[in-house]
């Protein structure tokens, strides 16, 4: 059984250890790694079978370095790659790639050395000792890894067992599983078991392989019905019956399966799962699956279920996934980096508070101007923001989140950790746009005076008085009125058609006495909450 897995250099990974339970369920966001985790065993077995093939008396050359084999790329099957370089992280090819498997007896870890395009050349990094390897000889894992099945091709002629293998190493099991099917159909014993599982999950008989110009597999759905090809079968048929089959046909002590949920239905996912895992216990291999699924991750037990983002940690099954594995990656990439996100209505908040805090100078300003954000509004779900952020904090701890309300919606409700929920105390952000002064200077550049002069007059008669005497106080003297409406009906009048979202170009006329003071004030609490300008910044 694999204890540790360590990978350096590879693909995704810098730099990262894998502690592994009896089995694991690996959980996460898309492009977070899991089919990387997977294809890093999967290399690791390759190389090592690959080296001790051309190294049998583990001599080490002047260097210290044990000798190293070639590998060309034609021959290297783990990963599909057009060239070398892409297996490197970010394609940076000077150091060596090193994967390290840990058991109970042994610790081998192997290197990759670039070559070439379409060469390389592996060896055991340097620190293996003989005996781990003359140990890791004797007693290899036998891996095989099943990815998620594409389309079957419509017809499949026969290959050899080592030409089978190698397109499953490439996770090519749709161009292969007819071969696959007569190679299992060989043992009487794994044939039978084979069609024992198809008749329990789908009530279907596996018919036996023959094999001619072209491998033929059929199947039938009931004892007395017409026979199918599988190129016939339901996408969550062909998945089952290629993961179970792929397991059998090379006897794995690891069984490495990359979404084993893919193309099915939420009960079939759980019983393949279960199945999977007691067939893995029968068999006394391991399971190493990577998955989306919300119901095998509720099936599977605490001790194996772990979280692969900002490292690699467990993760409670009782815990909500749902909104976690929604999360988009670039969203999760900005919470690792970015002081806070902030949830706004929408895109015309956000703009008139950076022309506001530009017009003030306030250091939230820096944040503003390249923000990360969330609109909650239009089309989201009730207390979005509540539960975006809880998602994202769940997944980076670290970070921090405001919420700015209008004022015509309910008060917040009880905060999530690291969330700060802030309300404005007028209907909505245009209320602080509307200044006479400031709206007068706006229609003047971009009108002229007449019509300046004609806009004053209009809002002389429409507005109340005491807006023009004190416009900070426009809360009292309009407490039910939304901003925008007034704000359109004074546009119009000076023949202007600005779309909300263009509504931030009066805020940026505005002069820094004009700013309402709750404006810095939510300013205020934004840079605090994130610690902007302060001495963590």
């Amino acid at each position: 059984m694999l204890r540790k897995v360590e990978v350096k250099n590879f693909k995704v990974f810098g730099e990262q250890v894998f502690e592994l339970p009896e089995h694991l369920v690996v959980i996460g966001p898309n492009n977070c790694g899991k089919t990387s985790l997977l294809q890093a065993v999967a290399t690791w077995s390759e190389i090592a079978n690959h080296w001790f093939e051309t190294n049998p008396d583990f001599a080490r050359i002047e260097d210290g370095n044990y000798a190293t084999a070639e590998l060309n790329l034609l021959r290297f099957d783990a990963v599909p790659l057009r060239d070398f370089p892409h297996l490197w992280r970010n394609k940076l090819v000077t150091d060596p790639i090193c994967i390290w498997l840990e058991t109970e007896t042994w610790r081998v870890g192997f290197e990759i050395v670039h070559a070439g395009m379409q060469l390389s050349g592996v060896r055991p990094a340097k620190e293996v000792r003989e005996a781990h390897l003359e140990r890791c000889k004797e007693n290899p894992p036998t891996v095989v890894y099943v990815p998620p099945l594409s389309r079957l091709p419509v017809a499949e002629g026969p290959l050899t067992e080592d030409g089978v293998r190698a397109r499953l190493r490439r996770g090519r099991i749709s161009e292969v599983l007819r071969n696959v099917l007569a190679y299992v159909g060989r043992d009487n014993s794994k044939w039978e078991r084979l069609q024992g599982i198809v008749q329990e999950f789908f009530g279907y008989e596996l018919l036996q392989p023959t094999a001619g110009a072209d491998v033929i597999a059929l199947y039938r759905h009931r004892p007395d019905g017409e026979a199918y090809d599988l190129s016939a079968g339901a996408s969550g048929f062909l998945q089952v019956l290629a993961s179970y089959a792929a397991v059998l046909f090379d006897e794995a002590s690891v069984i490495l399966i990359d979404e084993p949920d893919a193309h099915m239905h939420l009960l079939l996912q759980e019983t393949t799962y279960r199945k999977l895992l007691s067939f893995a216990a029968r068999t006394k291999s391991q399971l190493l699956v990577a998955t989306h699924s919300e119901v095998i991750i509720r099936k599977a037990e605490q001790e194996h279920l772990r979280l692969l983002w900002g490292g690699f940690r467990e993760w409670p099954v009782n815990k909500n996934m749902s909104d976690v594995l929604r999360l988009p990656n670039e969203v999760l990439m900005l919470a690792e980096t970015e002081p806070g996100i902030l949830y706004v209505e929408d895109e015309s908040d956000l703009n008139n508070l950076r022309e506001w805090a530009q017009v003030i100078d306030h250091p939230s300003f820096r944040f503003l101007d390249k923000p990360f954000w969330e609109a909650t509004a239009p089309g989201r779900k009730k207390d979005f923001a509540a539960q975006a952020f809880s998602a994202l904090h769940k997944m980076v701890p670290r970070i921090r989140g405001v919420e700015l309300r209008d004022g015509d919606r309910s008060a917040p409700k009880k905060s999530p950790k690291g969330l700060r929920r802030l309300r404005w105390r007028q209907m909505e952000i245009e209320n602080y746009l509307l200044h006479p002064l400031a709206l007068e200077r706006f229609v003047l550049q971009e009108r002229d005076g007449e019509t300046a002069a004609h806009v004053r007059e209009y809002m002389r008669r429409v507005l109340p008085a005491g807006i023009f005497e004190t416009p900070f106080d426009v809360g009292d003297v309009l407490p039910s009125t939304k901003g925008s409406d007034v704000l359109g009906k004074i546009l119009q009048e000076a023949g202007l058609q600005l779309k909300k979202t263009e509504y931030c170009r009066i805020a940026a006329q505005m002069r820094p006495d004009e700013v309402h003071p709750e404006i810095r004030e939510k300013l205020d609490a934004i840079a605090a909450h994130f610690e902007i300008g302060t001495a963590n910044d």
